[in-house]
């Protein structure tokens, strides 16, 4: 039994239909991708902005502390020589008093 196919023709109207509607389904998956990766960009960037922020404000504590740190040791030695002079002037008034 011999089979007789006749000649069909191509729907080329559906063909590009179909190949429209599958390049716009990717123009907007890639749209949302995009929109969805600047989204995540902008809470990065804040996240960052924030770090930095906190990391200035951390950094001016730490140098108010050691600027605090460094005027009282310059106070004790101060103070220390200011005791080590007394003591000084105080042993050659003594030695002064014994000739």
């Amino acid at each position: 039994m011999s089979h007789h196919v006749e000649h069909s023709q191509q729907n080329n109207a559906l063909v590009e239909c179909v190949v429209d509607d599958n390049l716009e389904f990717w123009a907007r998956q890639h749209d949302r991708e995009t929109e969805e990766a600047f989204k995540i960009r902008e809470v990065w960037k804040k996240n960052d902005a924030d770090n930095r922020a906190a990391d200035l404000q951390e950094n001016e504590i730490i140098q108010a502390q050691i600027h605090r740190t460094l005027v009282k040791s310059q106070n004790i030695e101060t103070q220390r020589k200011f005791e080590v002079d007394n003591f000084k002037a105080q042993r050659d008034t003594d030695q002064a008093h014994q000739e």
